[in-house]
């Protein structure tokens, strides 16, 4: 009747143990011996670039071609909805089956082209069509930048390597602005500051097809 309590407990329930699997990847110290690491500095610079030389001088550009302040400030508005889309469709189900670098490299040609319309544009309407692929890139490479990271270097310190690969992006927002202010003011025309905007997004594009995943650790 009177039992040690060891006896009287029912045994615990045999349970198996379960490891997290491990998380593969480079650390930030293998990461900077990669040449990967410096050509994402570079694509996000790019990237950085021309996503703010266009948001800051998008109305200014359209106001100097005479378009009332409205709406030129209605072409801004209407980029920034659309890259609504581009976040949906390129960083979601077309984002899951291309890839995305493949979706970096979509997004950089929209870019282009729509540089290569915005030049062109003589009249308010050519201005609505060129905001288009500029709203759709803008979204894809925002939501983009974070999977690219982990693409190239895995996520054991994915969010150490995706911070120093954003000082690309940071430097191209304040560089890209300035530079592109610069050539206007000395210059009265926005032609030589988008066609550096769309030469930059060309380098950028070329620069994505020499990236690779870093296959092996380095020592």
């Amino acid at each position: 009747f009177f039992r040690k309590p060891a006896q009287t407990a029912p045994s615990p329930a045999k349970t198996t143990e379960v490891t997290p699997p491990a998380i593969g990847g480079l650390t930030i110290k293998q990461a900077f011996r990669t040449k990967q690491l410096w050509l994402l500095l570079l694509i996000f610079f790019a990237s950085g670039y021309f996503t703010f030389s266009l948001m800051v001088h998008l109305v200014p550009y359209a106001e100097n071609m005479g378009v009332s302040a409205m709406n030129a400030s209605t072409l801004l508005a209407i980029m920034n909805g659309v890259s609504l889309a581009g976040i949906l469709a390129l960083a979601g189900a077309f984002g899951d089956r291309l890839g995305s670098q493949n979706v970096f490299k979509i997004c950089f040609g929209l870019v282009v082209i729509g540089m290569a319309v915005l030049l062109t544009a003589g009249e308010l309407r050519v201005l609505y069509l060129a905001v288009i692929p500029f709203g759709i890139a803008i979204g894809g490479l925002g939501a983009s930048e974070s999977p690219l990271v982990a693409r190239m270097f895995g996520v054991a310190s994915h969010g150490v390597i995706f911070g120093i690969a954003g000082l690309g992006f940071t430097s191209g927002t304040a560089i890209g602005p300035f530079v592109t202010g610069y050539l206007f003011d000395i210059t009265g025309s926005y032609l030589i500051s988008f066609i550096i905007c769309a030469v930059v997004a060309v380098l950028g594009l070329f620069l994505l097809t020499l990236l690779r995943p870093v296959e092996k650790q380095p020592g």
